[in-house]
């Protein structure tokens, strides 16, 4: 069997929706998706967001995102 490879997101918005909708079920899904960094342009939503869901990168730069070779 081919071993599947995982899917390290960047996820832009920190926000309510993020948080009850978004992140929950792809850590789940945590075979197939691992969420490495978040973004939102206020830096205290970002913050909560990595400690409360163990993201180890959060940022107010969405530019951040797109450029970071783990993502």
């Amino acid at each position: 069997m081919a071993e599947r490879k995982m899917l390290r997101l960047g996820l832009i918005g920190a926000g309510e929706v993020a948080q009850v909708i978004h992140i929950p079920p792809l850590q789940l899904l945590d075979h197939l998706y691992s969420i490495v960094a978040i973004c939102d342009i206020s830096k205290q939503s970002a913050d909560h967001c990595a400690s409360k869901f163990r993201i180890p990168t959060a940022t107010t730069d969405p530019q951040a995102i797109f450029t970071d070779p783990v993502v």
